[in-house]
C-alpha cells in the first residue's frame, strides 16, 4: 500500500469569538437595530477572528451609511458570539454582538453596539496540494518503473487525506517521452493534477542517487565562473538537460569506480554521446571525493594544477556538473 507523507497542521477544533473588551465601548442593554449579514470562512482558516471582524465591518458599511471604516479603530473593536467549529464544511445561523470603538481623532462617531444576525458558511474551495520529488526523470527501456516513488507528499486544508489517483502510466518497452498524470481530490470535490515527465531511452541510467540541479550545483558554477573572471576568461554556461543527465551518469559511475574511464572501459565522453550531446571542443573531465562542502571541493580542484587547468580552459563555453554522494564530477566542453 502506497503511503504518502502528509504534512498536517494542528487542528483547531473550535474557536471562540469572545474577545477582550477592555477599553472598548460595552454593549448597551438594548442594542441598535438588527442587521443581517452573510459571512464566508474557509475551513481551518488560521486567523478567523480578524477575518470575521473584517467581513462584519465591511457588511455594515455596505448596509448603513452611518458606518465608515476610516472612523473605526479595528484593533479595539470587538465581537462576541458563540464558539464556531471551523474544522468541517457547515452552515450556521447565529447572533453576533459588535462593540465598535471609534478612533480618538474623529468627529463623526459610529454607533457603538450593533446586534448582527449572521449567516455563516464554512467552505472548502481550495484544491489539495500534490508535490512530486522530481518533475522529470529518464529511465531505461524495459526497466522497472513505479511512478508512486516520485510522490513526495499530498496535503489538504481540510486536514483529511486527499484521494490520489494515477491517471496514466508509461510503456517502458518503447522509447519515447511520456507524461504521467496524478490527480488529488478532497472530500469537497476540489481537484488538483500534477504531471511527471518521463523519458524512456535505451541509453538511460537510473540516477535517483545523483544530484544535477539545485543550489549546490549553481553555487559551484558561480565559484568556477568567479575564478574564470579573475583570470580574464569568459564564464561557462551550465549544460542543458542532456548534458546534466550525462554528467550525472558519470558522477554515479565514478562514485563506485574512480576512473576517467567508464566501467566498461570506454572514454568518459561516451556518456555525452549516449545522451546526444554535441560538442565542438574535446570534453575535459574533473572528479573529486575530497572535501565536505562545495567550497572545499572547488578549492581542491583549484589546488590541483591539472584540474585547475581544465576549469580555467580558454575557448570552452559549457560545463556539466553533478554529484553522487561525496563524488563530484564536472565536464567542460
Amino acid at each position: 500500500m502506497i503511503q504518502l507523507k502528509i504534512f498536517l497542521i494542528v487542528s483547531i477544533l473550535t474557536i471562540s469569538m469572545l474577545f477582550n473588551t477592555t477599553g472598548t465601548v460595552q454593549a448597551n442593554e438594548n442594542p441598535m437595530v438588527n442587521y443581517n449579514v452573510d459571512i464566508v470562512i474557509p475551513i481551518n482558516h488560521l486567523d478567523v477572528p480578524n477575518l470575521l471582524k473584517e467581513q462584519v465591518l465591511d457588511s455594515l458599511v455596505d448596509l448603513d451609511a452611518n458606518f465608515k471604516l476610516e472612523n473605526i479603530d479595528f484593533e479595539k473593536t470587538s465581537i462576541i458570539m458563540e464558539p464556531l467549529d471551523i474544522t468541517k464544511v457547515s452552515h450556521t445561523d447565529t447572533n453576533i454582538l459588535v462593540n465598535i470603538v471609534n478612533k480618538t481623532d474623529v468627529a463623526t462617531l459610529t454607533p457603538s453596539s450593533i446586534n448582527i444576525s449572521a449567516s455563516i458558511d464554512i467552505v472548502d474551495t481550495t484544491p489539495p496540494e500534490l508535490v512530486l520529488s522530481s518533475s522529470q526523470v529518464t529511465i531505461k527501456v524495459d526497466s522497472e518503473f513505479d511512478p508512486w516513488e516520485y510522490v513526495e507528499y499530498a496535503y489538504d486544508n481540510s486536514q483529511e487525506y486527499p484521494t490520489v489517483a494515477l491517471i496514466n502510466n508509461v510503456d517502458t518497452s518503447k522509447e519515447g517521452e511520456y507524461e504521467v498524470l496524478f490527480a488529488a481530490c478532497d472530500s469537497s470535490g476540489n481537484r488538483n493534477t500534477t504531471t511527471l515527465k518521463v523519458k524512456v531511452s535505451k541509453f538511460a541510467v537510473r540516477t535517483q542517487s545523483v544530484v544535477y540541479n539545485g543550489d549546490d550545483i549553481l553555487y559551484m558554477l558561480d565559484l568556477i565562473n568567479a575564478a574564470r573572471a579573475d583570470n580574464g576568461l569568459a564564464p561557462l554556461a551550465l549544460a542543458d538537460e542532456a548534458g546534466q543527465n550525462a554528467v550525472g551518469v558519470r558522477a554515479m559511475e565514478a562514485a563506485s569506480y574512480l576512473s576517467h574511464k567508464r566501467p566498461d572501459g570506454s572514454h568518459y565522453k561516451t556518456a555525452l554521446n549516449d545522451f546526444g550531446v554535441s560538442y565542438s571542443n574535446s570534453p575535459l573531465e574533473v572528479l573529486t571525493y575530497s572535501g565536505n562542502s562545495v567550497e572545499a571541493k572547488f578549492n581542491w580542484w583549484m589546488g590541483s594544477p591539472n584540474h585547475r587547468a581544465i576549469l580555467m580552459a580558454n575557448g570552452y563555453s559549457t560545463i556539466a556538473i553533478a554529484y553522487s554522494g561525496r563524488m563530484w564530477c564536472a565536464i567542460v566542453y
